[in-house]
């Protein structure tokens, strides 16, 4: 049967307009929840109790991201494509059982591997570590379940749930218990966002049917087969980024890994603002235009989205750059301003890294293990080297710029692998716009040092940032109305 040669870019517009309204609303909610649990640990627990939280959390995330094997990714694919089948429930109950063996297997992985990554073995630690892979890997899964039936108001709901719960539970266990309080803002959000999506994704599942036990594999072997290379190269990644930490906190002290990490936290924060949305409505979205469009309109989604996401993110972006020491005070502590000049360069690196997340997301999609597991090896071949070179000729400013030269490596060989995958490049000038953002954002850095520039650009910005939402909202409204 050949392949339709109508773009679904208008529906996907449509369903990308709708989400963004619900998510992104719900995204704001859960930043501003790990933004509060972040200043009250800063405040408590300064920045050595910062960068602690995050050794804990690159640990489990890698040994979660290893051992998950991807079912939190490709579960989305699998739910999604068995939907109005017969195998729907198979499908369904292989995920949720699935995720809690793998789960299983990760904590106790996560406590017995614990002190060979320099945790006490004595302490909490270790047991902390192995829980938060068991529910980090549970909780993907539901959310996956959830992806994969469509109920984006559920997850919108179950994110902003438990960032706002594990919040308040964070905050009064450092006030009654404080010794206890890094460990729950570890595990919190983690358990809550497991709970809460079980609990929101019954009504939804497939009928309960007659499925032996036989019936289960097939659906979990085809998952596993998608998510394995992903979850190898995603994992050896997030190892790398422990080991980052790790380089850093043996160059520059305890001090510079809570800077590194208070910068880490605050860019991570305000992408996923922006990529969980995106990204909920892109994957099963781009999952079916791979296999229902032919190459050239599978360009035109890419690009469109491309444009959307790097247009909406580069006024956001250009203002954390001249704020980031303002903002780095307000959300933690006055001790943390040194983070904001590496903040500034990671915010650089990320106009890189928001061009390169829609073709990583069509590689998925289309199944090109290869190239996925090479890109996310190349990553962390690039990162740490250049981290381990820059950190030695430039000091500390060297992390910053590590992060921002292995993010443009990486954009420029997933641009080679769409083009060797998908048949047709990408034009030409929506390169020419990405290298003009980054520039701009160049440019910002540049003038971030002084304060007649900072005031004149910020103005610039929010004029900008202004200009984008009402040219989204208008774009919604023009969009639900003509879909009525």
């Amino acid at each position: 049967m050949p392949l339709s040669t109508r773009s679904p870019v208008r529906g996907g517009l449509n369903n990308i307009l709708r989400v963004l309204a619900v998510l992104l609303a719900s995204s704001l909610v859960t930043l501003a929840a790990g933004l509060v649990r972040q200043k009250m640990l800063a405040l408590e627990l300064g920045p050595v109790g910062v960068g602690q939280l995050g050794l804990l959390t690159s640990l489990a995330g890698a040994i979660a991201t290893l051992i998950g094997l991807g079912l939190s990714t490709s579960g989305v694919q699998r739910v999604t494509v068995t939907s109005s089948t017969s195998e729907a429930d198979a499908a369904q109950r292989s995920l949720t059982l699935g995720s809690l063996v793998l789960g299983l297997v990760a904590g106790i992985l996560g406590a017995v591997l614990a002190p060979s990554f320099g945790l006490n073995s004595d302490g909490l630690d270790r047991w902390a570590v192995g829980l938060a892979a068991l529910l980090t890997i549970v909780s993907g899964g539901q959310l996956a379940l959830l992806n994969g039936l469509g109920q984006l108001h559920k997850i919108a709901w179950v994110n902003s749930g438990s960032a706002i719960l594990g919040t308040l539970l964070t905050v009064v266990t450092l006030v009654v218990a404080p010794r206890w309080g890094l460990h729950t803002a570890l595990l919190a959000p983690l358990l809550l966002t497991a709970l809460l999506a079980a609990f929101a994704q019954r009504q939804h599942r497939a009928p309960r049917s007659r499925t032996l036990p036989g019936a289960l594999w097939p659906q979990l072997r085809a998952m596993v087969s998608l998510g394995a290379v992903f979850a190898v190269g995603t994992g050896i990644a997030t190892l790398g980024q422990y080991g980052a930490r790790w380089l850093i906190e043996k160059q520059f002290g305890g001090e510079a890994l809570g800077q590194y990490q208070a910068a880490w936290a605050l860019t991570m924060l305000y992408l996923g603002v922006l990529l969980s949305a995106m990204g909920t409505e892109f994957f099963p979205r781009i999952t079916r235009a791979a296999t229902e469009v032919d190459s050239a309109a599978l360009t035109d989604i890419v690009r469109r989205q491309i444009t959307l996401t790097v247009g909406l993110a580069l006024p956001a972006i250009c203002l954390l750059i001249l704020l980031s020491e303002w903002i780095m005070t307000l959300f933690y502590s006055a001790e943390f301003r040194p983070a904001a000049a590496l903040a500034r360069q990671q915010f650089m690196g990320d106009i890189f890294k928001l061009a390169a997340w829609a073709i990583g997301f069509t590689l998925l999609a289309r199944q090109a293990k290869r190239h996925m597991f090479l890109l996310e090896v190349l990553w962390i071949a690039v990162y740490l080297p250049l981290l381990w070179i820059l950190t030695r000729t430039t000091g500390f400013a060297g992390v910053g710029w590590a992060y921002a030269g292995a993010y443009a490596v990486y954009l420029i060989a997933s641009i080679w692998a769409y083009r060797h995958q998908v048949g047709v490049a990408l034009p030409a000038r929506l390169w020419a716009g990405v290298a003009a953002a980054a520039a701009l954002a160049g440019v910002h850095l540049w003038g971030s040092s002084s304060n007649v520039w900072v005031i004149i650009m910020a103005t610039l910005d929010l004029i900008a940032l202004g200009a984008a939402g009402a040219w989204f909202l208008k774009l919604r409204r023009t969009r639900l109305g003509s879909a009525g």
